[in-house]
């Protein structure tokens, strides 16, 4: 069973003009993927999200057509968002947005105990998501001291409390550092190792090149572009989106004759092939 399925989805907001925020999308998300989501500011990629998790219809109204199924149902069987929240949830692009308490411990657990959950298993869980993303010894630090990258990992830790089977993050690093950057992709790749499907609308490339599976392309509300990651930065494809540094020297070494080396997508890769091709090439 696919994780989420959209079929034909179209969006207009209540009183938008011109074209509609979303239209006939039609995209399969399967269990245990991370599907990265690029376009340019404006380009639908908010209200995508928004669809797969069910704020479009319950919490924001509009026109909308086509259908969006996760795990299987139709987003309107479930009812309302809470009952949605267990399978799907989403993370928003500023933690300061999201997170509602003083103390660190007490935003991871504040959605298992509003969710009505037991004492023991509220205390597991907020225990057990702190430990996944390396916040043991915080449970109690002011939320609102921590760090950009901190705030977000506490942001991510509270919905992983939840234990949703399909996590969207909505470019969840478009605030942060490079160093606040990598502390929010290292959590996610804990999530992925714990069989979690991610959904993130992100602008920087070089961290979807190393993480996603595969990587989609929005622009003007329309899927003009998916395919699987390697493919996507390799294949030449007019998709307007330009790959990672290393790989685009990767691609004119090729040009230009160099062979015997793979192209890299990531850093580590390029540490790896480059030092290869100047072993064997030397100078010139």
């Amino acid at each position: 069973m696919a994780a989420i399925e959209l079929e034909d989805l179209s969006f207009r907001y209540r009183n938008q003009r011109g074209e509609p925020a979303l239209r006939d999308v039609s995209l399969t998300v399967e269990e245990g993927e991370f599907l990265g989501v690029v376009g340019e500011t404006g380009a639908g990629k908010t209200t995508l999200l928004s669809a797969m998790c069910g704020v479009i219809p319950f919490h924001t109204s509009g026109d909308r057509a086509g259908t969006v199924r996760v795990k299987g149902r139709a987003v309107e069987a479930y009812g309302s968002l809470s009952a949605l929240s267990s399978a799907i949830s989403m993370v928003l692009d500023s933690p300061e947005n999201q997170l509602f308490n003083l103390h660190v411990f007490d935003e991871v657990i504040w959605g298992p105990e509003n969710m009505g959950f037991d004492r023991e298993e509220i205390i597991e869980r907020g225990e057990r998501a702190l430990r996944l993303f390396g916040l043991e010894g915080f449970e109690d630090r002011i939320t609102y001291t921590l760090s950009g990258g901190e705030k977000q990992k506490v942001a991510i830790a509270s919905i992983y409390a939840l234990s949703p089977e399909i996590i969207l993050l909505d470019e969840p690093t478009s605030q942060l550092d490079p160093i606040g950057t990598e502390m929010v992709f290292e959590a996610i790749d804990q999530l992925i190792a714990e069989g979690v499907t991610i959904v993130m609308a992100e602008h920087k490339i070089e961290e979807l090149a190393k993480y996603a599976d595969r990587i989609a392309v929005l622009r003007g509300g329309e899927l003009t572009h998916v395919d699987e990651t390697r493919a996507f930065f390799l294949d030449g494809a007019d998709h307007g989106v330009a790959p990672p540094q290393v790989t685009e020297l990767g691609l004119e070494l090729s040009r230009s004759g160099v062979d015997g080396f793979r192209i890299p997508l990531t850093l580590e890769e390029a540490t790896a092939e480059y030092a290869g091709v100047l072993r064997r090439e030397g100078p010139r």
